[in-house]
């Protein structure tokens, strides 16, 4: 199996006539970084070889294949199940509130604290942390918002864990520690996938 990479800018057309890169080969998949390149490998799949079907590789398909090979394999967790995750914490943690006693529920505040963890997470920033910088204030708004925002944090982070699961930013960390470690390219290899070229990549 050979696996082409389009850096952004690059143009999928380009990189195929200069490579010499046949698209009828089954063997060969794309991995493509925006949707310029998307939109230019269908119009040339549709003009010379029909439907390209599984041969583009998107983040969800090799997360899927890291999770399959971790060691600790999770259940994904969709959007939807996320938001009735977060809902279900908010409505159990409320009692402890302090700053969002009265706020917790504001119409799409579930959400809200779904894009500030996800954010959080992938700074690498642990509800620990958060609670610590949150000791530091020594008093206002910004302290007690913190600490619930902490303890928020904490909640998701152990319901997570105690139903095996996994959202999109873990999966975006199993993705890169696959890739750091070697670990997707021997899944690949298994394939004999050949990566020879300035337009080729292990991911």
């Amino acid at each position: 199996m050979r696996i082409v990479q389009t850096e952004a800018g690059e143009g999928f057309k380009n990189v195929i006539e200069s490579d010499g890169i046949e698209l009828d080969d089954q063997s060969t998949y794309f991995l493509l970084p925006d949707i310029p390149a998307i939109v230019q490998a269908e119009n040339l799949f549709l003009k010379r070889n029909g439907l390209w079907g599984e041969r583009l590789l998107t983040f969800g398909k090799l997360s899927f294949i890291s999770n399959l090979n971790s060691d600790e394999r999770r259940n994904v967790i969709s959007r939807l199940g996320r938001l009735f995750l977060m809902e279900e914490i908010v409505d159990e943690l409320n009692s402890e509130f302090s700053y969002f006693k009265d706020k917790f529920r504001v119409k799409g505040f579930p959400e809200s604290l779904l894009k500030i963890i996800a954010e959080l997470k992938h700074s690498k920033i642990t509800p620990q942390e958060v609670e610590v910088i949150g000791n530091r204030e020594s008093e206002g708004d910004l302290k007690e918002k913190l600490k619930d925002l902490a303890l928020i944090f904490k909640g998701y982070q152990d319901r997570l864990e105690r139903e095996i699961l996994i959202d999109d930013i873990d999966k975006l960390r199993l993705l890169s520690e696959s890739t750091l470690n070697g670990r997707l390219r021997d899944i690949l290899d298994r394939k004999s996938t050949r990566l020879n070229s300035s337009h080729m990549s292990e991911s």
